[in-house]
């Protein structure tokens, strides 16, 4: 009723204000607008909470603004799906003053969890305003170290491709593949901004085979997070050819409800390298109704794509974006160009809205497979020129256009015919980034002959060991035929 009473006035008022504001001429009109925009504000109670989560044992810091200032108004801690009664709370607080406040209300040793503050008017149990925040252990994470063995500078500031402004946290948490969730080997890892609760954009980070341990790619989970998203590492086991998508789905549905005060579904990002760079294809397009406000797909080195159609076009919702990286296939033979541009060939997405990126590197930034792993040296996380213009700098730009409608984003990390990198991504100090939507067509991207590949690792179906790409058609050129001629099916 209360604000039903306020909503009333604030219409009664605009509509003795803007009648004779109608006929006012253009100064007028101006000069009203703060007036019109003081009625129009909203006078609700506001309730916020000042960390995404909070350790078991700690404090909660409530932010409390329109307070009305009546003696017996209160601020209780609950968990989620817990009733509005006193022997629910976990801890409470009285707002006795009027307007904004901040209130630390002390926790216990709490579950991990969900929770909320509600905050109650006049002694009450009906909830006027309230939000949630999360319960859980976690454990700041170093910055990385750039450090540059041919001396190259780093990327700074607003540059992009330079670390983020924010710190970074890290949760650490059994995996909800019930398989998984005994094998500590296998938790699901969760990076995020410290600073001010909020959902956030996320990107899902899917591991390569076998790489169970987000310190892998710690350096570039921590950029990730320190521009501001949410980044869920997801190891994985049971996959290669005997892939089963439920594992994988259950994982990334249960960590999203689990972590949903800072996990923003409907902003989403799918990251990954090699197996885990293949299986981010699949999971875009299970779960076509998560990034409905923003989403993209950032695949470096991928193998397979398992659960894909076995010809033709991929189908992924609208306005999904796409960047391919791949290294020297000199140095990385294991991964197959031609499986990379199949990926990124057949499928919906527009040209102008996807880019295959090749790092040649050079004699001191060598581009082989595992260009996105971190290296440990004297005690820290480092990495160097090639991770922050080849992954950093075009994963950022991505980011920043798919999340924002950052245009500047755009035409660095998805360049169009007439913009400044379309074909060379980026230039200087010996480093280069190429960048192409017609990798057949550019003969600057290698496609080596087969017997310079691993044969375990092939596009096309010639396993030794009984695997093989169940895409295999679609690899091109095939076998011996020239890159050159117009694209054909396989047989």
């Amino acid at each position: 009723m209360r604000k039903i009473w306020h909503g009333g006035i604030f219409l009664l008022l605009l509509f003795f204000v803007w009648t004779p504001l109608s006929a006012c001429a253009a100064e007028d009109q101006k000069q009203l607008q703060p007036i019109l925009q003081l009625l129009l504000a909203d006078r609700s109670p506001h309730v916020s909470v000042l960390e995404s989560i909070v350790p078991p044992g700690g404090e909660v810091h409530v932010r409390l603004t329109n307070m009305p200032g009546n003696p017996e108004d209160w601020v209780g801690i609950y968990p989620v799906d817990a009733p509005n009664d006193w022997n629910s709370q976990v801890g409470w607080a009285w707002v006795t003053q009027k307007g904004a406040q901040i209130l630390t209300i002390a926790i216990g040793n709490l579950q991990p969890g969900i929770y909320e503050a509600r905050f109650f008017l006049n002694n009450s149990f009906e909830v006027e305003e309230k939000c949630r925040f999360l319960v859980y252990e976690s454990n700041a994470v170093p910055r990385p170290v750039y450090v540059d063995d041919a001396g190259l500078p780093e990327l700074t500031g607003s540059e992009y491709g330079a670390m983020g402004e924010h710190e970074v946290r890290r949760v650490s948490v059994a995996s909800p593949w019930p398989g998984y969730a005994d094998d500590p080997n296998v938790n699901v890892d969760i990076y995020y901004p410290a600073g001010p609760t909020a959902s956030h954009p996320t990107v899902f980070f899917i591991a390569g085979y076998g790489m169970y341990h987000s310190e892998t790619y710690r350096s570039l989970l921590y950029f990730i997070a320190s521009q501001g998203y949410v980044c869920v590492f997801v190891p994985h086991k049971n996959t290669g050819p005997d892939f089963h998508p439920e594992i994988l789905l259950t994982i990334l549905d249960g960590i999203a409800t689990r972590f949903s005060p800072i996990i923003d579904t409907s902003q989403v990002g799918y990251a990954g390298h090699s197996e885990g760079g293949g299986l981010i294809f699949y999971l875009a397009r299970a779960r076509a109704n998560w990034g409905s406000r923003g989403r993209f797909l950032f695949s470096m080195a991928a193998w397979w794509g398992f659960n894909l159609p076995e010809t033709g076009i991929v189908d992924y919702p609208d306005k999904t974006n796409l960047i391919i990286q791949m290294g020297d296939p000199a140095y990385d033979r294991g991964t197959d160009p031609r499986q990379n541009i199949d990926l990124l060939l057949h499928n919906n997405i527009p040209a102008a809205r996807k880019t295959y990126l090749y790092l040649p590197g050079d004699a001191r930034h060598i581009a082989d497979h595992g260009i996105s792993y971190s290296t440990l040296q004297n005690g820290s996380y480092i990495y160097d020129a090639l991770e922050q213009v080849g992954l950093y700098r075009p994963l950022e730009s991505l980011m920043r256009y798919s999340f924002a409608g950052d245009m500047r984003g755009k035409k660095i990390g998805l360049p169009e015919p007439g913009d400044a990198g379309y074909d060379v991504l980026y230039e200087q100090n010996g480093i280069t980034v190429l960048s192409t939507d017609d990798p057949l067509g550019n003969h600057a991207v290698p496609i080596p002959p087969e017997d310079q590949l691993d044969p375990s690792y092939l596009c096309r179906q010639n396993d030794p060991n009984g695997y093989y790409n169940p895409r295999w058609r679609m690899c091109m050129p095939c076998q011996d035929t020239s890159r050159d001629i117009p694209w054909q099916q396989c047989q």
